[in-house]
């Protein structure tokens, strides 16, 4: 009896012996495999390829944030949907423009601005200023859209040179406020709001008591817009080398200067030539049509 007990105790042994060894071996298996990995993450090269002579796109889709909107899973699952509203954050374009002025591979910027949906003044501003400094390396920016909105010529005015599509256009509508007012909506509906209000420029409530703004908000509301407008119109005379009278003119009288189709700079190529997209920098198929920088007809004074 005690040698069968001998022996299955040995043939326990080697089993278990067997068993620890193969867990020795897979669990050393899995930690070489961590450091190896671990390795090529720490001395892999990730950056792209980049060929001398290389321009740097930068083409910002929808608003321009500062953090995009919703929680990070909501967002994986709207974008996988389709349903994420388009944005752009302003530190990924800052960040970009920063990197490509030291970098003497990259030897222009181009401000690809047809899905730009804009952005608030401070944003616009610091991407302005991120594409100043740029220049500041010597090398060529260009902008390029169809069409430009109010916030997407802010930036393009900054380029050396501004390509816009001969059916294109540049429209400067200033900056306003449009708010909803429900006093006759109320009224029907037989409803008491009780509002509590100090002061004449406190307007939160107004929508509540009137069917439109009163005079004190109308004046506030201009204050602070007309300091916004000012700022915008500053900045873009400056870079394009002009007046702010003339950029009023141009906002104020667009229709009647469109109607008088006066030629304007507001961009730089006005006449339609192959090539234009390859010759500013940055690549292009020089004999389709889509590449092609065409003439834009608007007011002289942009």
């Amino acid at each position: 009896m005690s040698e069968k007990m001998s022996k299955l105790r040995a043939f326990s042994g080697r089993v278990w012996g067997g068993i620890d060894t193969a867990r020795r071996v897979f669990v050393n298996l899995i930690f070489v495999s961590l450091v190896i990995i671990l390795l090529m993450v720490l001395f892999s090269d990730d950056s792209p390829d980049i060929a001398e002579g290389t321009a740097l796109v930068i083409a910002p889709k929808g608003r321009l944030v500062e953090q995009l909107t919703g929680q990070s899973i909501q967002r994986a699952v709207d974008e996988a949907r389709g349903a994420a509203p388009p944005e752009t954050l302003l530190k990924d374009v800052v960040d970009a423009i920063e990197a490509a002025k030291d970098d003497d591979r990259v030897q222009v910027l181009v401000l690809n601005l047809s899905g730009f949906g804009g952005g608030l003044v401070t944003k616009l501003q610091d991407v302005r200023d991120a594409i100043v400094e740029f220049k500041t390396s010597g090398k060529k920016v260009v902008a390029v859209s169809d069409f430009y909105a109010q916030d997407a010529y802010f930036l393009a005015a900054n380029a050396d040179q501004i390509v816009i599509n001969k059916m294109g256009g540049v429209v400067l509508q200033g900056f306003g406020r449009h708010r909803m007012y429900y006093k006759d909506g109320i009224d029907r509906l037989g409803l008491d709001v009780h509002v509590f209000r100090v002061g004449e420029y406190k307007s939160y409530a107004e929508p509540y008591l009137r069917n439109d703004m009163s005079p004190e908000a109308k004046e506030a509301t201009l204050e602070y817009l007309g300091d916004l407008w000012r700022i915008f119109l500053e900045d873009v005379a400056a870079a394009r080398g002009m007046t702010v009278e003339q950029l009023e003119e141009y906002a104020n009288e667009f229709p009647r200067l469109i109607e008088e189709a006066a030629i304007g700079n507001a961009a730089d190529d006005r006449k339609p030539e192959r090539g234009r997209f390859e010759r500013a920098g940055f690549g292009g198929d020089d004999t389709r049509d889509d590449a092609i920088a065409g003439p834009v007809d608007v007011a002289r004074v942009l």
